[in-house]
């Protein structure tokens, strides 16, 4: 989602959504639904941290993702509160991962944006994550390396095990 690839009219529909200490950019066309999560199947055996478990959605089963952890920012307790989470439509065309979801801090706000609304920050993140910082119609936040985090989820999960129907 560069600001390079679109033109000069072509406008996109984006979701930023908030996690603890900053804003992922997320094409909206992804982002399939928000949804409180209550119960979180655990994680695999020897999963990475940021690698949460599994949840149900919509009769199957998908792999649940901090963003937060795996980049080492600071995570926000939920006070008590039911989380939400963000599930995704793969996008990568490197792997085919089905869905996914994420944990987020509140709910995500739409914009519209076109190439003269994103602007490219200079601000470096450690994060291997962010491709890019950028400001989006006066919100700073972060583009997201899908290719990269869903090719690691993938080889997480067996593909024969990912988004099939509980029994």
């Amino acid at each position: 989602m560069e600001a390079n690839n679109l033109s000069t009219s072509e406008a996109v529909q984006v979701l930023i959504v908030p996690l603890q200490g900053v804003n992922l950019v997320i094409p909206q066309a992804l982002v399939m639904e928000i949804q409180p999560v209550t119960e979180v199947r655990h994680a695999l055996a020897d999963s990475p941290a940021w690698c949460r478990g599994e949840i149900d959605w919509r009769g199957s089963r998908v792999p649940l993702l901090s963003i937060e952890e795996w980049c080492g920012l600071e995570r926000a307790s939920s006070g008590g509160r039911t989380r939400r989470v963000a599930i995704l439509k793969g996008a990568s065309k490197q792997v085919d991962i089905g869905y996914y979801a994420i944990e987020i801090h509140s709910i995500p706000h739409p914009v519209r944006v076109s190439p003269v609304d994103i602007q490219a920050v200079d601000a470096r993140s450690d994060c291997e994550l962010f491709q890019q910082s950028v400001k989006v119609a006066g919100v700073y936040g972060e583009l997201v390396d899908l290719d990269l985090l869903e090719s690691r989820v993938v080889a997480l999960f067996r593909p024969s095990r990912r988004n099939e129907p509980e029994a």
